[in-house]
């Protein structure tokens, strides 16, 4: 279930604790989902992320889902290189019908405001995915090196060079 954590202007922002048996919070049929959400890769590893207890923080406009961000500690099963405090956003979305609008940003934001304390963000982008490339800059993120994504697990190790780019949201230089 959802909890309402707080309204700004038109904006509600929810918090949903993930449990075996509802890894999202209810859909609206009809939506645009992204593609990989309903394979059973991407179902494996939020099984994998609910051990480490991931979290989704979504914002809402006219009780409609604009964006949402999945996120989880840095635990030694998601990223072996991070500091266990710090946070690995796993994915965040806007719905193509808001995007262009800096929804992306102002949730990115208030998850950044949510979390009380010092520690780093990270997140990996495909190094040809350039619209993420674009979000994630806008937002604060600043590349990091490279990482490698272990086939099953989902385990993020770093690497010298990859197809994959590490990004770095830094708390105490973007505050």
């Amino acid at each position: 279930m959802k909890k309402l954590v707080f309204r700004e202007e038109e904006l509600s922002f929810y918090l949903f604790n993930p449990d075996f048996f509802h890894l999202y919070d209810k859909e609206k049929k009809g939506r645009c989902e992204p593609v990989h959400r309903y394979t059973l890769k991407h179902i494996l590893h939020q099984y994998v992320y609910l051990l480490g207890g991931y979290k989704i923080f979504y914002c809402e406009k006219n009780n409609e889902i604009v964006a949402y961000v999945i996120y989880t500690r840095c635990r030694r099963h998601v990223f072996n290189s991070g500091n266990k405090n710090d946070y690995y956003v796993i994915f965040y979305y806007t719905y193509p019908e808001y995007r262009g609008y800096g929804y992306a940003k102002i949730l990115m934001e208030t998850l950044f405001r949510l979390i009380d304390d010092n520690n780093d963000f990270y997140e990996c982008i495909a190094i040809n995915n350039f619209a993420s490339i674009r979000a994630a800059e806008k937002i604060g993120f600043k590349k990091d090196g490279f990482v490698k994504k272990s086939k099953y697990l989902h385990t993020l190790s770093r690497v010298k060079e990859s197809s994959t780019l590490l990004y770095k949201y830094n708390r105490n230089t973007n505050s």
